[in-house]
């Protein structure tokens, strides 16, 4: 698979699946969906990060399930 640039993904079996948080995408979230937006943070001096937050798709809408503080 080639670099795509995303905010995010679905997780599986492989961890990085399709569908791709991407401008203009089609994709629609099921119910029961994991997936993780990432969000970036990018020194073009030094380096990068990005910090994830996994998620649940629920009927009802998500379910946060990363639980972790990031101040």
């Amino acid at each position: 698979m080639g670099l795509i640039y995303h905010a995010g993904h679905d997780i599986g079996l492989d961890g990085i699946e399709p569908l791709f948080f991407i401008p203009n995408s089609e994709d629609k979230l099921e119910e029961g969906t994991v997936c993780t937006l990432e969000t970036g943070i990018y020194d073009p001096s030094f380096t990068g990060m990005r910090i994830t937050d996994n998620y649940l798709i629920t009927v009802k809408g998500f379910e946060k399930l990363t639980n972790f503080p990031i101040e």
